[in-house]
């Protein structure tokens, strides 16, 4: 627990001098030997923007019914239902209907309607809590006008009144075609943070402690985390919030009574885990139900965590398995360093890391368990937002299990009939934004948990399906042709405001 007085030991400038920067951390990313084919599966609806994106979706959430239902988020407030035979999608609610003051935005970087969870028990027992419920999470505007609801968190170090809601709906028939019920503002977060993912823990059966508790990630809310939020257990920034959802007692939710700082006085009650950047995604393996959390890096590291209770990620004075420039006392610095020895700087580290010679920012990634694939099964694969290249890691690899010594690999993706690796960059890059040209990429597993590829850049959800697995030779070509999607370090400070 981050106490008075280590937090004054982080934002103090320590009297130990930084060594020289690491530059190069990792090895360079190789090919797998595995290529997928990028088929399309579904197209959202353009938003109408003028440049960039042609629809912001997010990610698909699968409705937990059996119904094998796929609703897919546009931060512009929308949700959108198609099935597993990729029907053509239809408007299934529009936020802004019942909450005017929710944002709309173009800007792929910025807030929005970013996330969406059904309660386990959406359409299995009328009779049982949570029936017919699912929650949004998004950026609302207080306007004076909204209804009340518990609010944590600070002023925002900028002056907005902008604050991130989460909103429980509930539906008159859970298997309607669009949604029609009520609805009310559960929890709401002051102060800045963003991009952030909700969810429910799948792999919890009804009667256990984790059943039916919402988890919440939000990032930091200052560039370069100036005040150290992270790490503060007293403000919500860069963690894992986890809390029951639905209404009991003056708060409208409950806090489970196994979270970690529960009952240490001046603590976040809700708060599950701490330490973290911008966790825009986390999930559950459901063959172990281990926990994975994907942690947007500052300039230098992507980061995958097992997300752990009351595990302390390290943020701002660690990314990755590095020190940051915050740790030796340095305002404004972006580089990473040898981690110090007596330095108090988290109780995790990451199980596999890429560094920004390789991409950008980790969006999404999940633990494979479906059957197409069998290669990939048990493997974890995630998506660089910018570069659109998916990469892939072994968690069970011998010698495996931290950044230093799990080796992760690239999928090659082609068009649907099979042909030489895209770079999706070139294909479907716009200009414009941060670190551009990007493709923002997203992925997110279907109802038989495949992979589904999310690109804002046409507003099209592709399937991933397999191939014949290259020849040697060929592979040899590929390895080339994957460099096309690298960047160099030039820029990556703008990075700093891309998620």
């Amino acid at each position: 627990m981050l106490r008075a007085a280590v937090l004054l030991a982080l934002i103090a400038t320590p009297a130990l001098a930084a060594p020289a920067p690491i530059n190069d951390p990792f090895p360079r990313i190789q090919p797998s030997g595995l290529a997928l084919r990028m088929v399309p599966f579904v197209t959202i609806p353009p938003d109408g923007a003028v440049t960039g994106p042609a629809a912001l979706i997010q990610y698909v959430t699968v409705a937990p019914d059996g119904s094998r239902r796929l609703f897919i988020n546009d931060l512009n407030g929308t949700i959108f239902r198609t099935d597993q035979a990729g029907t053509a999608p239809v408007q299934f609610l529009d936020v802004r209907t019942t909450v005017p003051q929710a944002f709309n935005y173009y800007v792929p970087t910025g807030p929005g309607l970013a996330g969406l969870a059904f309660h386990p028990n959406f359409g299995t027992d009328p009779a049982k809590p949570g029936f017919a419920t699912f929650y949004t999470g998004g950026y609302v505007h207080d306007d004076g006008a909204l209804a009340p609801a518990k609010t944590i968190g600070t002023a925002s170090p900028n002056g907005s009144t902008d604050l991130f809601e989460v909103r429980e709906w509930t539906a008159t028939d859970p298997a309607a075609a669009t949604f029609q019920g009520t609805s009310r503002p559960v929890l709401r977060v002051s102060g800045g943070a963003s991009n952030a993912m909700i969810a429910f823990n799948p792999t919890a059966a009804p009667g256990t402690s984790d059943y039916g508790n919402l988890y919440i990630a939000l990032s930091q809310n200052e560039e370069n985390d100036a005040n150290a939020a992270a790490r503060n257990l007293a403000l919500p920034y860069g963690k894992l919030l986890r809390i029951n959802p639905l209404a009991q007692g003056a708060d409208g939710y409950t806090v489970p009574a196994d979270n970690p700082y529960v009952l240490t006085p001046g603590d976040l009650p809700e708060i599950y885990v701490s330490g973290l950047r911008n966790p825009q995604t986390f999930g559950w393996d459901k063959a172990t139900g281990t926990m994975y959390i994907n942690d947007l890096g500052e300039a230098r590291i992507e980061e995958v965590n097992v997300g752990i209770k009351g595990a302390d990620y390290g943020w701002s004075t660690r990314e990755g398995p590095y020190a940051t420039g915050a740790a030796y006392g340095l305002v404004d610095d972006y580089n990473i360093y040898p981690r110090i020895s007596s330095a108090p700087d988290g109780t995790a580290d990451p199980v596999a890391c890429y560094s920004h010679n390789e991409g950008y920012a980790i969006g999404s990634g999940y633990l494979y368990r479906g059957s197409a694939l069998p290669s990939l099964y048990g493997h974890y694969i995630m998506a660089d937002i910018v570069l659109g290249r998916i990469l892939t890691f072994d968690p069970a690899q011998p010698g495996g299990g931290t950044c230093a010594t799990t080796t992760v690999t690239e999928i090659a993706l082609t068009g649907p009939s099979g042909g030489a690796q895209l770079d999706l960059t070139q294909l479907y890059g716009y200009p414009g934004w941060f670190n551009s040209p990007r493709v923002d990429a997203r992925l997110s597993p279907d109802a038989d948990g495949e992979p589904l590829l999310l690109l804002k850049a046409t507003g099209v959800a592709y399937s991933l399906l397999a191939q014949d697995v290259p020849e040697p030779a060929t592979l040899a070509l590929l390895a080339p042709l994957a460099l096309l999607a690298r960047r160099t370090r030039a820029g990556t400070v703008a990075k700093r405001k891309a998620e």
